[in-house]
């Protein structure tokens, strides 16, 4: 019987220095890392877009080990732990230590000076350039108040893999009335241009009633409403024969129609129940003009009760809630996705000219192929023979999109642009050849891959990719490849340039489609790949805007 020693890691069974997580196991980092890096593809794990109630904590971790790289949960016990948590034993003493660096001093970090706001146009992070001032949130509470709310103490910036916590508590924030505690996990794009994973998790926070309370006091309207909305050209008609829509308020806040809402139960600006819309649905406000009074009734309207609500949109002349239940409980716990699948936050100040794609014909040089209409996803972008790095070919992950990838498997995001090595290229068969080697260029692999092998072959006109595949290989597999893929198959890339050669045909441009369409035939385009390009040129010629997506 072998007896496994006590410096071996438990997993790989190698004699590397252990680490000791919180929950009081030990592993090697390697195995460690492996575990906490292995933030799943956004596809594989569904979709969430807005927010979501999370009802046990086991949800909540579920949550977070799924959207936040250097979360995980131990291959022992499957607490959920964080990198950051990880300790190892030094010195004679043998004194644990924390083995990850966290920078405090984000005035010195890359993010340094930078501003990023969501894609409602409701919240901005600011992270500042000096050491005199701390990180802090912007949240619009209304169209012509702004409420700043700065990071309490322990925030901090990991460079490795990009990722910044911190916690702020929207309960201080000057002009807000939230009473929301929001722990901030994220991970920025390898270019900070926008973020790529992680979330917000929401808690209840400030004035939260102690058990000798009623909820109710705290939180008058939770429960849910029968809405109805009537419309300036409705004047007169039943409100019972409105529209009617139903939503439910946890606390004092409700998510509807993609959008989340914020009550404010009276202020020094305005002593009645109202709330603003968001920025992005436009800067209007709705006060409750009847039906509820908290002085008389701190409890809010009972079941059957309405609340009558006039707006600032000329649109509308009123609009009635009528209540349904009570929730007597407090506010569940809310979690918020980011990245592409859910809320995106984009670097303010970024000025990047979209230069117009140009069409060269008789080699691949200037050319950039696209997968999914959208230049920056994993798009191919050939520069010159003669260049070096993004100077000559390299493939393109700067979309948004590329989100619903995991990070590279140490943990750092994907390089916005990663070049091809060892190139060739055949003009008798239009064959580009190319490698990607993640460890011999990153120092680790991606989705366990070290080593990319292409060969592609285009189309006489250079408008599409008709042939060749893609070797992912591993450390594991000898150089064998583990995975292909067939471009025609499950790749399937054309030119985005193909809208300005189909103008250049003018009047002839119909005729040009399909004898576009006969030459591809001629020369074997997978059936994919055909329909792909025709759907894509039929488009050009009905004069649809933005059929390929430049927005990087």
């Amino acid at each position: 019987m072998n007896v496994r020693n006590e410096d071996e890691c438990p997993i790989c069974l190698v004699p590397f220095p252990l680490l000791i997580t919180p929950c009081n196991h030990r592993a090697c980092q390697t195995c460690l890392e492996r575990v906490l890096f292995a933030t799943q593809s956004l596809t594989s794990i569904g979709t969430i877009v807005g927010e979501e109630n999370i009802a046990t904590d086991e949800a909540l971790e579920d949550f977070i080990v799924s959207n936040s790289p250097t979360y995980g949960r131990c291959p022992f016990c499957r607490k959920c732990i964080s990198l950051f948590d990880l300790k190892i034993e030094r010195g004679e003493d043998n004194e644990t230590k924390f083995i990850y660096d966290k920078r405090y001093d984000i005035w010195r970090t890359a993010l340094s000076g930078m501003s990023f706001q969501d894609g409602m146009q409701n919240i901005i992070l600011n992270f500042p350039n000096t050491d005199n001032d701390e990180p802090y949130v912007t949240i619009t509470v209304d169209p012509n108040r702004d409420s700043n709310i700065s990071f309490e103490k322990g925030h901090f910036f990991h460079e490795k893999t990009n990722m910044f916590h911190g916690t702020i508590d929207l309960s201080k924030g000057n002009h807000t009335t939230i009473q929301e505690k929001w722990d901030l996990v994220m991970q920025f794009a390898s270019d900070f241009r926008f973020v790529i994973h992680g979330a917000i998790i929401k808690r209840p926070a400030g004035n939260i009633p102690d058990e000798s309370l009623d909820e109710l006091t705290a939180y008058p309207l939770a429960g849910v409403w029968v809405v109805r909305w009537q419309r300036s050209d409705q004047r007169g008609v039943d409100r019972n024969s409105l529209d009617a829509a139903r939503l439910i308020v946890h606390g004092n806040s409700f998510y509807f129609q993609g959008f989340m809402y914020h009550i404010n139960l009276g202020d020094e600006y305005e002593a009645r129940v109202h709330f603003s819309w968001p920025s992005y649905v436009g800067s209007f406000k709705q006060v409750a003009e009847s039906g509820i009074n908290l002085q008389h009734n701190p409890n809010g309207p009972d079941v059957g009760e309405t609340i009558v609500w006039n707006t600032t949109n000329p649109n509308f002349f009123r609009m009635f809630w009528t209540r349904e239940t009570k929730e007597n409980s407090l506010p569940p716990i809310r979690v918020q996705r980011l990245g592409a699948l859910g809320t995106t936050f984009v670097k303010l100040q970024q000025k990047r000219k979209l230069e117009k794609p140009i069409y060269y014909s008789g080699a691949p040089w200037g050319n950039v192929f696209v997968q999914g209409l959208t230049v920056g996803y994993a798009s191919y972008h050939f520069v010159s023979p003669d260049g070096d790095g993004e100077h000559g070919a390299y493939i393109s992950y700067e979309h948004i999109k590329c989100s619903y990838w995991p990070p590279l498997d140490d943990g750092s995001p994907v390089p916005s642009r990663v070049p091809f090595v060892n190139t060739s290229y055949e003009p008798s068969t239009r064959t580009f050849r190319g490698q990607i080697p993640w460890h011999d260029r990153y120092g680790t692999s991606w989705q366990e891959c070290t080593l990319w092998e292409y060969e592609m072959t285009f189309d006489s006109e250079f408008l599409c990719i008709v042939a060749g595949e893609v070797k992912n290989i591993t450390s594991s597999t000898n150089r064998l490849p583990c995975e292909v893929h067939s471009y025609g198959h499950d790749l399937n890339y054309i030119n985005c340039a193909l809208p300005e050669k189909i103008h250049r045909e003018s009047s002839e441009a119909d005729r040009y489609i399909m004898r576009m369409r006969e030459r591809l035939l001629k020369e074997n385009a997978p059936q994919r790949t055909l329909v792909y390009i025709m759907q894509a040129s039929i488009r050009v010629l009905e004069n649809h805007q933005g059929i390929f997506d430049y927005n990087i």
